[in-house]
């Protein structure tokens, strides 16, 4: 059950990362596409161990 919770979280925050990522300015643009990368990261280092 852990496994599937840290992988909806993982793919719930990238969804809404790079959703409102077209906001502009107003939602930190170019921070929020780079959080969303180091979500995809952190899933990638998950599945490796």
């Amino acid at each position: 059950m852990k496994r599937a919770l840290f992988l909806l979280g993982i793919l719930g925050g990238i969804i809404f990362l790079v959703a409102i990522s077209p906001l502009g300015v107003g939602s930190a643009f170019p921070s929020t596409l780079l959080m969303a990368v180091s979500l995809v990261l952190l899933y990638l280092r998950y599945k490796k161990a």
